[in-house]
């Protein structure tokens, strides 16, 4: 015990510094090279996006636009992937923004209840949308050809994540049994909930795999969202929209 004291002694405090995002932030994304960051805050005409370090220094601004509802992510280097949130009665669109010069290109839409997750070389898409029977749709756009592959998995956008080391791999958080409902609004309102697998699907051939059986793993059900996986798809880490803990997956013991 006295030994241990004496080791919590030695060590240095350290302090969290850093300086808020502005009040009316509604949402950023920080570039693959971790240097820059780009924050969209609300005006009088709709939102302006600005783009910084992380000191909040060299701010300039990058674009405006009259829409709020926006999800945003930085995938890779020269694309900034802007979709609005998806509503199934609605028309989805997403766009691509050019990190230098500001300019929009529209990849997808309109599509009623679009989601949307950008492979991190920019190259593909793996979107969910309305299916029109309390369902949903999934499937992977490539972006080169303006073409779609069919997924047979059926799951949204917000629950899957393109590898960083296997940028063919998405890794899905797919509902164990499919619950009818308005996708995707049932969903973020809260009024229905999923206990989910984990698969990943190959975007060139579609072929699938059951990575982990979540519900046979964990002491809860698992509706799982914000996916994110380490440099080299080692592990996938994910937060359970239920009661918002934090879990991560060791993809290679599972495979």
């Amino acid at each position: 015990t006295s030994t241990t004291s004496r080791q919590l002694q030695t060590l240095s405090p350290y302090t969290l510094s850093g300086k808020n995002l502005p009040q009316d932030t509604l949402g950023f994304a920080v570039s693959p090279e971790k240097t820059s960051v780009l924050t969209l805050v609300k005006n009088d005409i709709g939102s302006v996006a600005y783009l910084s370090g992380f000191d909040g220094s060299t701010a300039l601004t990058l674009f405006t636009t009259p829409l709020t509802q926006l999800n945003i992510d930085w995938p890779a280097s020269n694309t900034i992937a802007l979709t609005n949130k998806g509503i199934a009665d609605r028309a989805g669109f997403l766009y691509f923004v050019n990190p230098k010069s500001g300019s929009w290109k529209r990849i997808l839409g309109p599509l009623k209840g679009l989601g949307t997750k950008v492979s991190t070389d920019g190259k593909k898409v793996f979107m969910s949308v309305y299916g029109g029977n309390n369902d949903i749709v999934s499937g992977i756009y490539n972006v080169a050809s303006s073409t779609a592959l069919n997924v047979s998995l059926h799951t949204l956008a917000d629950k899957c994540v393109w590898g960083n080391f296997y940028k063919e791999i998405v890794y899905c958080a797919v509902p164990h049994q499919q619950i009818v409902g308005v996708y995707p609004d049932d969903w973020y309102f809260g009024t229905l909930s999923t206990s989910d697998d984990i698969w990943q699907i190959n975007s060139f051939t579609g072929e699938t795999k059951l990575v982990a059986a979540l519900p046979s793993m964990a002491d809860r059900a698992i509706d799982a969202y914000n996916l994110g996986v380490d440099a080299k798809d080692n592990f996938l880490f994910f937060m359970n929209k239920t009661d918002l803990t934090l879990w991560s997956l060791d993809l290679v013991r599972s495979h």
